[in-house]
């Protein structure tokens, strides 16, 4: 069975760095608009600054740094 995982991470390893940027911008939109759904909630009606609120935390997700690579590190 080790060696089953020891094979899993090779392929892992082979993978590319970076996945391709269509399908990371894809992913970050939907993200962004499932929270922007749970956010609004059903049938409560927003002001302004509320929508504008929301507006701003989804321009922070949308600007965060995705991590595409999680490197091996030893505990400290």
């Amino acid at each position: 069975m080790s060696e089953s995982i020891e094979k899993a991470d090779e392929t892992n390893a082979e993978s590319p760095d970076t996945p391709d940027a269509e399908i990371l911008d894809n992913s970050i939109e939907d993200a962004i608009t499932l929270y922007r759904k749970v956010r609004e909630g059903k049938n409560k009606e927003l002001t302004e600054k509320e929508i504008a609120n929301i507006d701003k935390e989804c321009e922070i997700i949308r600007n965060r740094q995705v991590i595409t690579k999680d490197l091996q590190h030893k505990p400290v």
